[in-house]
């Protein structure tokens, strides 16, 4: 899944030409900073990540910091308009728009930024929420990937659904949004009274409503 990591020194040099030459540290500090925070991606694709870095990257060092800082304001106001993986995912990605507007600084001008500032790029209360999502995502992708191995006679086909959740992790409901009539009953039937686990306030916000997608 993470293999096109391997040619970013090629990406990055495309990504910023006229910086090829003279910012070789900078374009390698930025390389390793996308390289290692898409490898950390678990919801997102992780060639999106890295890219998404890049254009953050590639912003602050044409010195549009407000421009870095207008786009990680729309990200955030996008998220809280998602729900589920959905809203998870964006957020990872955000996140790496943001780094990549910090790894772009130049050194001097981060050198003269307080440690509150820079500390504002990652705060705790971030890290904290994107554990969380990142937590109560892997129970649900374990769970409904045991559905899916439980099916083998489905093979071939696919249902995608949407899944209300209480915060306490049971199902509330789940909807048909498309699919096969075979996959979808099967799905409808082993979701029906389901509980997983009790939900903090940030996994609720992003799970409570989650749509899925069962290939079989």
């Amino acid at each position: 899944m993470k293999r096109l990591i391997l040619t970013l020194t090629a990406t990055a040099c495309l990504t910023f030409p006229a910086l090829a030459t003279a910012a070789n540290p900078a374009l390698l500090r930025i390389n390793a900073t996308c390289n290692a925070y898409a490898n950390m991606s678990r919801i997102a694709s992780p060639d999106v990540v890295y890219e998404m870095c890049l254009n953050g990257a590639k912003e602050s060092m044409q010195g549009r910091d407000s421009v870095c800082e207008s786009k990680i304001r729309q990200f955030r106001e996008q998220a809280d308009t998602l729900d589920g993986m959905g809203r998870a995912e964006y957020i990872e990605i955000a996140q790496a728009y943001r780094m990549g507007c910090n790894a772009g600084k130049q050194p001097s001008k981060i050198n003269d930024e307080s440690k509150s500032a820079r500390a504002k790029t990652l705060s705790p209360e971030e890290i904290k929420e994107r554990q969380e999502i990142h937590s109560y995502g892997e129970e649900i992708r374990k769970v409904f990937g045991q559905m899916r191995a439980d099916a083998p006679a489905l093979k071939g086909q696919r249902c995608s659904v949407k899944i209300w959740f209480s915060q306490n992790g049971n199902v509330l409901s789940t909807k048909v949004e498309s699919g096969d009539d075979d996959a979808c009953s099967y799905i409808l039937r082993r979701t029906k009274g389901m509980k997983l686990s009790p939900m903090n306030d940030s996994q609720y916000k992003a799970f409570r409503n989650t749509p899925i997608d069962f290939g079989f």
